[in-house]
């Protein structure tokens, strides 16, 4: 549980004395209401420019007080912003981050933590449901710095003062874009809805799911297997004789979060029009959370902000935990490029950001192994796959218990994940994601790569993966004991072994 600003007990230092008190620690919500309030009802007499520079003080006075350290660097966000554009935002911002009491009646907020011995599959999960309101009530204080960082962090986090300072850290252009996003949904949040109503709660309005699950205690989606956690991984899935799902590949000219085809449901491909439910394989950190660079994690919490509540809730997730993040979630930003070729493409109109994809999308957040130092060539070691399977299977797990608890069939589209900056070799990776996501029962997996990086790929591996899928002659689809067996043949060290080897056996 965390307790936020508008707990009781939550204080906070006033070196600049604006509850004039003769405390050390004062009750932080007086100390808040006390610095905020006031800006509101001078704005009905100050323009623009004196509104933000108001605004700007009040924020640097609460990064001096909650950090002791000296003013906060807000020179990106004033760059990235023109003053009426943020001026008109002020007083909607600080009203919103001001109903954090009526939001949130206990002051504070659930902590995603699985129980130690779960009895039945639904409590594998951990589970916060956040409504809109609350979502965009976090985000303002977010905005604002009132949120000290928590214990388990081991980031910039958990306030956005990470994209607002020209500091030399992460990139500069892309630190914008994710500004510019946010001033997007803060102005579709407090300027197109309504005030929300005292003591609301998620019943009857849109909501984000953030749910937490366990691996130690891994749960098939179809609901006939649970997985004994003594038992051996290894001898289980030697003997799953389950016909790998269908695999679809994406070549892309470039790295493309949101390209139209791949995140496109297709119902009439569908037997008897089921439904289908979207999710993004995120390639994240344990300590999941946004950035100033232009890794996948980052860019996917840059173009859907009310992911980002997401770092208040989650603790480092250990070997066998994942992230599943779903509901009423809406993309405002349209990233490609990846790294230092990242950019932000296209901001979303209101009614380009309501097509098909881009709401109501899922995100998966599962880390991959760091595979560098000793590690690096070693993804075929029996250890390091066991490792990778159970994170896999955690995720994927969740996704198949939320899909059909809605009676949905789950696509998921894979980047390369555990590769890049973590060294992992996909030619492995995209195996263990192939085999992980058919025992879990997941229905569909889309792998979207750019094409000159697949294409540099082992042409023989790229021939097995097509034999695999059945697409060759005289091959039919494997099944996943087969392909289990074949990665557990592969000597250490793929990176440097030839790749031929894999088919001749």
């Amino acid at each position: 549980m965390i307790k936020l600003p508008s707990h009781v007990e939550s204080r906070i230092a006033d070196p600049l004395s604006i509850l004039d008190s003769d405390e050390a620690l004062v009750p932080y919500w007086d100390f808040l209401t006390a610095l905020l309030e006031p800006i509101i009802l001078d704005n009905q007499s100050s323009d623009a420019q004196d509104r933000v520079n108001k605004f700007t003080d009040a924020v640097e006075t609460i990064y001096y007080s909650l950090t002791g350290r000296g003013s906060q660097d807000l020179s990106l966000l004033l760059e990235s912003v023109s003053t009426n554009q943020l001026a008109q935002l002020i007083d909607p911002m600080i009203r919103a981050s001001l109903d954090m009491k009526e939001l949130f009646p206990d002051g504070s907020l659930g902590s995603l933590q699985v129980l130690p011995e779960p009895q039945s599959p639904e409590t594998f999960l951990s589970k916060v449901t956040l409504s809109d309101s609350q979502l965009t009530c976090l985000i303002c204080h977010m905005f604002l710095g009132t949120f000290p960082k928590p214990p388990w962090m081991t980031w910039d986090g958990p306030n956005l003062k990470t994209w607002f300072a020209d500091d030399g850290k992460g990139d500069r252009n892309i630190k914008i874009a994710y500004i510019r996003v946010l001033i997007s949904y803060l102005e579709a949040s407090l300027l197109s809805k309504p005030t929300p109503c005292p003591g609301e709660n998620v019943s009857g309005v849109s909501s984000v799911e953030f749910s937490l699950f366990d691996a130690k205690y891994s749960y098939q989606g179809d609901g006939s297997t649970s997985l004994d956690p003594e038992a051996s991984l290894h001898v289980w899935m030697a003997s799953a004789s389950l016909p790998l799902i269908p695999l679809e590949i994406f070549l892309l000219e470039e790295e493309d979060d949101n390209h139209e085809t791949c995140f496109s449901s297709r119902p009439n491909d569908v037997p008897n029009q089921q439904r289908e439910e979207i999710c993004q394989l995120v390639s994240a950190n344990k300590d999941i959370g946004f950035g100033p660079a232009g890794t996948q994690e980052e860019r996917v919490f840059g173009a859907c902000p009310a992911l980002l509540p997401a770092v208040l809730l989650t603790q480092t997730l250990s070997a066998t935990q994942s992230l599943l993040i779903s509901g009423d979630t809406e993309i405002y930003g349209h990233f490609t490029g990846h790294l230092r070729s990242a950019r932000l493409r296209q901001l979303y109109s209101p009614s380009e950001r309501i097509l098909q994809g881009r709401t109501g999308r899922s995100y998966l957040f599962i880390d991959a192994l760091e595979m560098d130092e000793d590690k690096h060539g070693k993804d075929a070691e029996a250890a390091n796959i066991l490792r990778e399977m159970h994170k896999l299977m955690s995720g994927f797990s969740a996704l198949a218990l939320r899909s059909k608890a809605n009676g949905h069939r789950s696509i998921v589209v894979v980047p390369p994940w555990g590769c890049g900056t973590f060294g992992g070799d996909f030619r492995v990776k995209l195996l263990l994601i192939w085999m992980a996501a058919t025992v879990c029962g997941i229905g569909e997996l889309r792998c979207a790569v750019k094409e000159g990086w697949w294409v540099g790929l082992d042409p023989s591996w790229r021939l097995l993966i097509d034999r695999i899928r059945g697409k060759e002659r005289d091959s039919g689809a494997w099944d996943v004991k087969r392909v289990w067996k074949l990665v557990f043949s592969l000597e250490a060290g793929v990176h440097t072994r030839e790749s031929v080897d894999w088919l001749n056996r």
